[in-house]
């Protein structure tokens, strides 16, 4: 039987910098885990704990709204590479619309490229496993650049998906896509109408 033990962890506030102890409740085998996954990276079960738990909620927490489903990624590149492009693209556009509005709250009414890239883009580039994503901001042109393994039909289906968000809230989106790259050079609006459809 598993009986919790106080732990003592440091927490992440707003500011990076800051941290706050406060004490906890754990179970002794969640611990021993904890400690066991943190000795094999090399690091200390508080480093790790905030690890997790920041992905949990700027990354799990919020997707909950679009109730999502954990597949591994032969399994997705299996469904891939059995669909023809069209309808890989027809999916694409179909999830990116469905999932815009629940995606918005992420934003927190604050539908700008800055509030995307910052929301969206960094944190599901650093937990989803679909892409690794970058930016660079030159004057008013953003190059959102998305990197992944997966083959051409993946950088179609992230184009796809990606132009659907960008459209709103850009003048101009220009998309190129490569084997295991997708770049999309933008030119963010003005000012943006939110639009929940």
């Amino acid at each position: 039987m598993n009986y919790p033990v106080k732990v003592i962890r440091v927490v992440s506030h707003t500011r990076k910098d800051r941290t706050a102890k406060r004490t906890f409740s754990m179970y002794e085998n969640i611990l021993y885990g904890l400690e066991k996954e943190s000795a094999r990276r090399n690091s200390n079960p508080s480093a790790l704990l905030n690890q997790i738990l920041a992905k949990w909620l700027t990354f799990d927490a919020p997707l909950e709204k679009i109730d999502p489903v954990t597949f591994t990624r032969h399994c997705v590149e299996a469904l891939i590479s059995k669909m023809d492009t069209d309808t890989l693209r027809e999916i694409a556009r179909d999830q990116a619309t469905r999932n815009f509005g629940s995606l918005l709250s992420l934003f927190h009414g604050n539908l700008s490229i800055s509030s995307i890239i910052e929301s969206y883009y960094d944190n599901f580039g650093k937990y989803s496993g679909w892409y690794s994503f970058s930016c660079e901001n030159i004057r008013n042109l953003y190059r959102l650049t998305f990197h992944h393994t997966k083959g051409l039909k993946w950088s179609q289906f992230i184009a796809e998906y990606n132009q659907i968000i960008l459209e709103r809230v850009s003048e101009r989106v220009e998309c190129h896509v490569d084997n295991n790259v997708v770049v999309f050079n933008i030119v963010p609006k003005q000012k943006v109408v939110v639009d929940y459809q």
